[in-house]
């Protein structure tokens, strides 16, 4: 009769961990599981969105160097580069040197591009 008793006190005192206990760490682990999940799509994504950025930078590059140039017509224009005080105010005009350059256009991708070539001058 001990025995049966003993057995019998053994399957009582269930020495585990109780229901709430495995709830609150299933939804703990479903939380992380979420986030760590949410994570990973989300560089995924920002991946994809790399790559397609890349190629269309590709593309818009080889569209350009492929498109012939065209002069606008427009003058020679230069731009200049005048030395700076110490307070970084103008010195009235005293030029340090002088750029020429020749405007020219490139149409790719439906977008006008700006090119700026050696001008006339003697620069």
């Amino acid at each position: 009769m001990k025995t049966v008793r003993r057995i019998l006190d053994r399957l009582r005192s269930r020495r585990g961990e109780s229901m709430v206990e495995i709830l609150v760490s299933t939804v703990v682990f479903l939380m992380l599981f979420g986030t760590l999940g949410g994570a990973v799509l989300f560089a995924g994504h920002a991946q994809q969105k790399a790559q397609q950025i890349r190629a269309d930078a590709a593309r818009l590059q080889r569209e350009v160097r492929a498109a012939a140039a065209s002069d606008d017509g427009s003058a020679v224009t230069a731009g200049f580069y005048a030395v700076p005080t110490l307070d970084s105010a103008n010195t009235s005009g005293r030029e340090v040197f002088r750029v020429e350059l020749q405007p020219q256009t490139k149409t790719a991708g439906g977008t006008r591009f700006a090119l700026f070539g050696p001008g006339g001058g003697d620069g």
